[in-house]
């Protein structure tokens, strides 16, 4: 199910930076090709716009999308800040904070909230929330939120520094 799931999530991803790409450079979407990282015209790699310089008008420019290209209308802003929210602290825990200690033979040394540290109001600074929204293509133009804050933090975390 998850391999399913990931490839048609790659296939839709694909047609969006193809897309980007294309209104980007000028160029007819068959004429595109993507590779490390960047998208080029079809023979003519110098002709070519990094994957980063697409995805920022879709973060902080939807105006300048093509037609069609899309993100989704908040039902709820209360919940989308709580997912929002609740991420950037499993993510500053997960970084910062949680250590699960064991012994030799796998038994947790971590056996109350005084030995394992969650983050607290007092570890987590006030978050500043900005939100876009741009309609998808499904009934409503709805999408989900989830708890993109913990996304980030596992490649942060400080021992891998």
């Amino acid at each position: 199910m998850t391999a399913g799931a990931v490839t048609e999530t790659a296939r839709i991803l694909r047609e969006k930076i193809v897309a980007l790409a294309a209104h980007r450079l000028e160029a007819v979407e068959g004429d595109i090709e993507l590779a490390r990282a960047r998208a080029h015209v079809r023979g003519t790699p110098s002709a070519g716009i990094d994957h980063a310089e697409l995805a920022e008008p879709a973060y902080f420019r939807p105006e300048a999308l093509p037609p069609g290209q899309s993100a989704g209308p908040m039902i709820n802003p209360n919940v989308v800040e709580g997912q929002i929210a609740g991420g950037t602290v499993q993510g500053i825990g997960g970084a910062l904070l949680e250590h699960l200690a064991h012994d030799d033979d796998g038994n947790p040394l971590a056996t109350t909230f005084m030995d394992y540290l969650l983050p607290t109001t007092t570890e987590v600074p006030s978050i500043e929330y900005g939100h876009l929204e741009i309609p998808g293509p499904g009934p409503g133009g709805h999408k989900g939120v989830g708890e993109g804050g913990a996304i980030g933090a596992p490649p942060a975390h400080p021992e891998e520094l």
